[in-house]
């Protein structure tokens, strides 16, 4: 059988970089290349985890945003102390200025 040629862009600086650590290692990119498709013949899988396309189905995401969306909005009492909302309501209760502690 005839070997096939596999071809794949990434910069230079990366090339370099990785050439290193494959120098290091004591194979060249032809040979990574044949040991990841292997795994991934074998395997069914990437060697590594990456990003997934298929992470989320469009249902989930709709749901997500749903809840999301549905969630209150801070209001003036979500910055205050609890001293500081008692206050606030004594004064609006009965109409007379608490001093603070």
């Amino acid at each position: 059988m005839a070997d096939a040629m596999v071809t794949g862009r990434m910069t230079s600086a990366k090339k370099e970089a990785g050439n290193r650590v494959l120098d290091k290692l004591g194979i060249n990119a032809s040979q990574a290349i044949n040991q990841l498709y292997d795994h991934l013949i074998e395997k069914g899988s990437m060697p590594f985890e990456g990003p997934r396309k298929d992470a989320y189905t469009k249902a989930q995401v709709e749901e997500a945003l749903a809840y999301a969306r549905s969630l209150r909005a801070p209001n003036a009492f979500s910055r205050m102390t609890d001293d500081e909302i008692r206050r606030h309501k004594m004064t609006r209760r009965h109409g007379i200025d608490v001093p603070e502690a």
